[in-house]
C-alpha cells in the first residue's frame, strides 16, 4: 500500500502542473551537495563569491540569499523567480524590508528556525513537512546553509532552497500525518 501511494506521489508530480515533488527534492540536495563542494576547500562557511548567481534565472529558481546575522533583521538580497511565484513576492528582493515580514505567515516559523540552525551549527540544515491552509496541503522541502560575504569576513549570509507542492487532502489522514509514513511504519 505504501508503495502504491509513493508511485501515486510520484505520478501526481510528473503530471500536474506546478513544481514537482522530485523537481524540489533534486534542488534542495543539489543545493546541499553544491554547498558542502565549495565548503570543503574552506575551514568555515564558503564565500558568496564561489556561487554562480547569474543561474538564478534560470535552474535555481527557487533558491535564494539572506541576510544572516540577527534573523529577524534579516531581508532577501537576491531569490529566483520560481522562488518568488510560489511565496507571493515580488519580482525582485525589497532589500529594505525584513524577510519575515515578507514571507507568508505559515512559512515564518521554518525560515527563522532554518536561518538560525544554520548559522548556529555553521552547517546546512534541511526540512521537510506539511502545511494545511485554505483547505489544501502543501508538501515542502527546504534547506539553509550559511555562507560568507567574503572569504576573510565574519559576516554570515544565508543561502537555500524552498519550494512546496499542494497535494490532495485525502494523503493526510485524521491527524494531519501523511498516509504514506503511517503505512511506512
Amino acid at each position: 500500500m505504501a508503495e502504491l501511494l509513493a508511485r501515486d506521489l510520484a505520478a501526481m508530480s510528473a503530471t500536474e502542473g506546478g513544481p514537482g515533488l522530485a523537481i524540489e527534492r533534486r534542488d534542495t540536495e543539489r543545493a546541499v551537495m553544491l554547498w558542502r563542494k565549495k565548503a570543503s576547500a574552506f575551514d568555515t562557511p564558503p564565500p558568496l563569491a564561489e556561487f554562480d548567481f547569474s543561474r538564478i534565472r534560470g535552474d535555481w529558481g527557487y533558491r535564494f540569499t539572506l541576510s544572516g546575522g540577527d534573523v529577524e533583521c534579516s531581508v532577501f538580497l537576491i531569490y529566483g523567480s520560481r522562488f518568488a511565484r510560489l511565496l507571493e513576492l515580488r519580482e525582485k528582493p525589497i532589500c529594505y524590508k525584513p524577510m519575515i515580514d515578507q514571507l507568508p505567515e505559515r512559512y515564518q516559523p521554518l525560515f527563522i528556525e532554518g536561518c538560525r540552525d544554520a548559522i548556529t551549527d555553521a552547517a546546512p540544515t534541511r526540512f521537510s513537512g506539511v502545511v494545511e491552509y485554505q483547505e489544501q496541503v502543501e508538501l515542502y522541502r527546504a534547506a539553509f546553509m550559511p555562507v560568507r560575504l567574503n572569504a576573510t569576513s565574519l559576516h554570515v549570509l544565508i543561502f537555500g532552497s524552498f519550494n512546496y507542492r499542494v497535494v490532495p487532502r485525502w494523503i493526510l489522514d485524521r491527524d494531519g500525518v501523511l498516509i504514506a509514513k503511517r503505512l511506512a511504519n
